[in-house]
């Protein structure tokens, strides 16, 4: 899951330039006017991560960011594929992508500490989810290509795909943990029972 929200983050600043040039602004204006959207992200994730915390859930924030994401890939492929979008509503695209995986990269990451024991345990699964999460750059660095510009259908179709994937994955996940919080139930009814480092439940 973090793989596929980080796709997003690292492709944003492929095509940030290109809409912010199709909007009239360069050189200063254009660098002062994705602020906006970077702050957006900022504080959608702050935001999250306090409610989330609050109420003790992180599946439902993941799963609303990435179809805010959603929203924000569709927009640039309906474009990459001819149709007229104004840069406009390219540019609220963008505040869509910022926010949702913003949110996402927080939420998942926070998600799996929360269903790990142990101090090795939470260090090695930082160490997997953030390393292997990271390499979505190499995937978004050479998936805009040049010669596709503005458009970048591949860009925007791959990005579109893998928070499909992101989707499925998440919903994947929270099914496991449903079945295994509810098998863990049962037996805990029958014979009793605490959480320790063997069986406990997980956090949806």
């Amino acid at each position: 899951m973090f793989f596929c929200c980080d796709m997003t983050a690292a492709s944003m600043s492929g095509f940030i330039p290109t809409i912010l040039t199709e909007l009239g602004w360069k050189a200063a204006r254009a660098q002062a006017m994705t602020i906006p959207v970077w702050v957006a992200g900022i504080i959608s994730q702050i935001l999250g991560a306090f409610l989330s915390g609050h109420i003790g859930w992180r599946f439902p924030f993941i799963l609303g960011a990435i179809l805010c994401v959603l929203i924000g890939w569709i927009i640039n492929v309906v474009y990459s594929e001819g149709h007229d979008v104004s840069a406009a509503v390219r540019y609220f695209s963008l505040f869509c992508m910022s926010m949702g995986t913003f949110i996402q990269m927080t939420m998942t990451t926070a998600w799996l500490v929360n269903n790990l024991r142990g101090r090795a345990s939470i260090a090695v699964g930082t160490a997997i989810i953030l390393g292997i999460g990271n390499c979505a750059n190499f995937v978004s660095s050479n998936v805009f290509i040049k010669s596709e510009a503005p458009f970048y259908p591949t860009a925007f179709r791959t990005g579109l795909g893998l928070t499909v994937a992101g989707a499925v994955f998440c919903v994947s996940y929270v099914g496991i943990l449903w079945r295994h919080n509810q098998a863990l139930d049962k037996k805990r009814r029958e014979v009793g029972g605490v959480d320790d480092h063997v069986e406990y439940r997980y956090q949806y």
